[in-house]
């Protein structure tokens, strides 16, 4: 099984779909209307979680396979600005979030609230005794390996990476690209003519039920090769579902 997560214009996204043919596709900041109704292709279940606020924000999951349960938002949060989806299926959770920048003075929303609240939500759906995979822009950069760029972004802080390694370990999840890429510097993030010259920085991930990756259900986790959006599309497969 392929699960795709992109963010890119339309044209390019079908390429990406036509050629990738990913079982769920994630999108992110989709800054769709509340009221848009849209088909991509020939998926059979989209589900949204749209903003309130105009052009802003969003996110999306589409897939052939039936899901069990389709839920919206974090347990403790008035959220209105659409950044989170969790569809269940029969032996996992796919979780696509855009989790909130912190450039616009969200710091201490985004570490002490937010960030709380995500750990909080997957650990509930561990619950369940099924898999989970969190996928998105999670507007993090993990370590310094994950960045090419000369001065601090938003989610290079030392606040926002204590908070993303505090989701891994207290989630058991892995960071898949980094699993299978250790000593990779590739970056998701950037212009195109940043990119081009191998800078950016890691902002998109695959993060899956440690026990599965180690088990082998994982089979693949990359960076595709889309210029389509100043993110590129991440994609990963599931062994099991080949």
């Amino acid at each position: 099984m392929k699960a795709a997560e992109a963010r890119i214009q339309p044209n390019v996204l079908e390429a990406l779909v036509h050629h990738e043919q990913p079982d769920i596709l994630c999108l992110q900041e989709i800054r769709c209307k509340e009221n848009t109704q849209w088909t991509p292709w020939k998926y059979t279940y989209v589900n949204y979680n749209q903003t309130e606020r105009k052009g802003y924000s969003g996110v999306l999951i589409s897939t052939n396979l039936e899901p069990l349960s389709v839920t919206y938002g974090l347990e403790g949060i008035e959220e209105k600005e659409g950044r989170i989806i969790t569809v269940e299926f029969t032996d996992f959770f796919v979780v696509n979030c855009y989790s909130p920048n912190t450039g616009s003075g969200r710091m201490l929303y985004r570490v002490n609230t937010w960030e709380h609240a995500l750990r909080r939500h997957i650990q509930l759906l561990q619950q369940h005794q099924k898999g989970v995979i969190l996928c998105g822009d999670l507007n993090v950069v993990p370590t310094t390996m994950d960045m090419s760029l000369t001065k601090e972004i938003p989610g290079s802080s030392e606040g926002e990476r204590k908070a993303f390694h505090q989701l891994l370990t207290d989630t058991h999840l892995t960071d898949t690209f980094r699993y299978f890429h250790p000593k990779a510097r590739q970056y998701t993030w950037g212009p195109l003519w940043m990119r081009l010259k191998g800078r950016g920085a890691r902002l998109d991930f695959f993060l899956v039920t440690t026990a599965w990756v180690t088990a082998g259900v994982v089979n693949r986790s990359e960076m595709l090769d889309y210029r389509g959006s100043d993110h590129i599309p991440i994609v990963l497969e599931l062994a099991y579902m080949k």
